[in-house]
């Protein structure tokens, strides 16, 4: 089986953009150990690509937010993670693509560019 024809199995393990159990556990049982391994890294690739994680200081702001982001990133799910290292601010991760919005690393680029 080529890399092409796992690619499109795996794209076909969604329905309703939303992966199918069913799908996946009977196209797994006719998959070799390799073939498995990049059916999977292409489930996990086209997952990341539909998911968008932000990770934000405070988590009870939540629900302004996840409107307003929705609108920035339509058809795209939305997971919420808190990180108390974050001051005032937030992180998004959009598949490969970082938007840091962060006191804290404002501050230290603004420390760097003074001390240079």
């Amino acid at each position: 089986m080529t890399i092409k024809q796992i690619k499109n199995l795996a794209m076909a393990s969604y329905s309703n953009n939303s992966l199918d159990v069913k799908k996946i556990n009977r196209i797994s049982k006719f998959l070799n150990r390799t073939q498995l391994k990049r059916y999977i890294q292409f489930l996990k690739n086209f997952e990341k690509s539909k998911t968008v994680i932000v990770t934000m200081s405070q988590l009870n702001v939540k629900s302004g937010l996840e409107s307003e982001l929705k609108k920035i990133f339509p058809g795209k799910k939305l997971q919420f993670f808190e990180d108390k290292s974050l001051l005032a601010g937030l992180k998004l991760t959009d598949n490969d693509i970082i938007y840091d919005f962060n006191l804290k690393n404002t501050l230290e680029n603004l420390v760097s560019y003074i001390n240079k």
